[in-house]
């Protein structure tokens, strides 16, 4: 997911995190660092796959729960940014990537950019290209389980939720403008509360869907759709699909290797 993506879905979960839980001591904010002020609400957004770890903390300056409208840009403003290379960090754990984050952020010299520790964050939302069971993820090309509750624990940050990175994209969705973000393939009138998708190809092709729910607008559900199988139509298809085979199977000495969709429409793919 590119940072730009980022900075659209991460208020959508935000939102949904701020209204099911307490907010501190008596209502108030987390206490303030020394130095320069922070503001009323600090959260921190992250992307984080196998290769790299990219994190933007947002800032929110008014009282109140974050308002949301369809196809408007979410409020609050971006504070600091700065993406890692997870290889740059063999040997020690996701939370170290955090905990240097911050230390990048207070190495800044610039009034204008608050200071601010992990435990000034109210709560933080972290994208992670995996299932996610338990608010935990398991990574499957790198020795880290990250789990948001021990996250929170050893960083003080008040509250980290996990996500799966398509589930955030698809909330994403609900805050683009379809005037000036989006292109129109058909033209076709959209129907409200109708369902929705979003596909995406990368390393592999991921998938999510959206349902209406009447309690709290949309709610977003990550799939595996791109292991489905790939199923030709035309003459040009199936010669795709024999052509696949063959490389597969040249590569897995196995005759009968089936042939996914995300085999064909992702990056290795084309």
């Amino acid at each position: 997911c590119s940072s730009a993506l980022l900075s659209v879905y991460f208020f959508s979960w935000i939102r949904r995190i701020m209204t099911h839980q307490q907010r501190g001591n008596d209502g108030d904010a987390p206490p303030l660092s020394p130095n320069r002020k922070v503001p009323k609400y600090l959260m921190l957004g992250g992307d984080v796959g196998g290769s790299n770890a990219r994190f933007k903390l947002y800032q929110y300056l008014h009282e109140g729960e974050i308002e949301l409208r369809r196809g408007v840009m979410p409020p609050g403003d971006v504070v600091f940014e700065k993406w890692y290379r997870n290889s740059d960090f063999e040997g020690k754990q996701f939370v170290d990537i955090v905990k240097q984050f911050f230390a990048d952020l207070n190495a800044i010299e610039d009034p204008n950019v608050p200071t601010a520790q992990a435990k000034d964050v109210q709560v933080a939302c972290l994208a992670v290209a995996g299932p996610v069971s338990h608010n935990t993820v398991t990574f499957s090309n790198r020795d880290w389980v990250l789990d948001g509750h021990q996250i929170a624990q050893e960083t003080g940050i008040h509250k980290v939720c996990m996500v799966n990175d398509f589930v955030a994209l698809g909330y994403g969705l609900l805050t683009l403008c379809l005037k000036t973000e989006c292109i129109t393939l058909n033209n076709v009138e959209p129907q409200d509360e109708a369902p929705m998708a979003c596909v995406g190809p990368g390393t592999g092709l991921g998938e999510c869907f959206l349902t209406h729910d009447s309690f709290d607008g949309y709610m977003c559900f990550e799939s595996e759709g791109g292991h489905a199988e790939y199923a030709p139509r035309t003459d040009k298809d199936i010669q795709m699909l024999g052509f696949m085979k063959d490389k597969f199977a040249a590569k897995c000495s196995s005759p009968n290797r089936r042939v996914s969709v995300e085999r064909i429409v992702s990056g290795p793919g084309i």
